[in-house]
């Protein structure tokens, strides 16, 4: 990694999110405050090793069907939830902590 690649990164997620505040019509003020903050949260871990997953969007998004399973089932919807997240009955009863009927 280049030296200076934490500076150009920090400049490009930085400008970026300032461009896309614009975009959906944030003030100023408030796009600057937005846009330090984060560069705050950056700095805070400058000089430590990150690592970011591949699979993170995956995960996260696996973790919110997951809840959304968690909060939509019933008990009497099971073909509904099946049909929905195209999941099992087992793994339904796994998410919800069910124990299987069969």
């Amino acid at each position: 990694m280049a030296k200076h690649a934490g500076r150009e990164m920090i400049e490009r997620v930085t400008e970026s999110m300032d461009y896309t505040l614009e975009l959906r019509g944030i003030a100023s003020p408030d796009r600057c405050a937005l846009v330090e903050l984060v560069k705050s949260i950056i700095l805070e871990y400058r000089g430590e090793k990150l690592t970011i997953p591949k699979n993170f969007d995956e995960e996260n998004k696996r973790q919110q069907i997951i809840k959304c399973i968690r909060a939509e089932y019933t008990g009497r919807n099971m073909q509904e939830i099946i049909d929905r997240y195209g999941v099992s009955s087992t793994t339904v009863w796994r998410y919800c902590g069910k124990n299987n009927p069969t």
